[in-house]
């Protein structure tokens, strides 16, 4: 028996509404580029509401970096860890930041939000999540050479709202290692 929580609902509605949304927003750029017979005032605005938008999802883009270098600065003073790798990009996706703790590689998955309206940052990190990111450190660990390597994932939930300093949280082998090849 499951439960829907309120935070899951607006997520599964997202699913829903965000690919329309996106091609919305597409045919808008598109009539903004061909738009000579559209009034001026109709151009302006339009031209304001896309602008807005990208500084929108730039300021988002920064927040997440930001919140990646405190993580990082986090594990480092606090946790001792030693930080070996930042967005280690691999084919399908991307490891936040690699850390060593002891004699354990541990990959740390970085979410980073403004306020809990969305759920807590941690909740973002789903079953389809963490099988990504076990996939994602085994490629990573054949790649360097490293398949017998003691690992684990941790989580660093970040909440920073923007008048607020940062609330961090450290979940420490929040998610088991999958094998990538269930």
């Amino acid at each position: 028996m499951t439960h829907d929580t309120p935070a899951m609902k607006r997520r599964e509605l997202r699913k829903r509404i965000v690919p329309g949304w996106l091609v919305l927003v597409r045919m808008l750029q598109e009539t903004l580029a061909k738009s000579r017979g559209l009034p001026d005032r109709w151009r302006r605005s339009l031209r304001r509401w896309l602008t807005r938008r990208r500084r929108r999802r730039a300021k988002e883009a920064t927040l997440g970096a930001k919140g990646e270098r405190l993580a990082a600065r986090h594990l480092r003073r606090r946790c001792g860890m030693t930080i070996v790798g930042h967005g280690v990009r691999l084919g399908n996706g991307e490891l936040d930041l690699l850390a060593i703790d002891g004699d354990v590689l541990v990959v740390v998955e970085v979410k980073t939000r403004r306020s809990h309206d969305a759920g807590h940052p941690a909740e973002a990190v789903d079953d389809r999540k963490q099988r990504q990111l076990s996939q994602l450190a085994w490629q990573f660990l054949r790649q360097e050479g490293l398949t017998e390597c003691r690992w684990r994932i941790d989580i660093v939930a970040i909440t920073w709202p923007l008048e607020s300093p940062p609330v961090l949280e450290h979940f420490v082998a929040a998610c088991e290692p999958l094998d990538p090849w269930d």
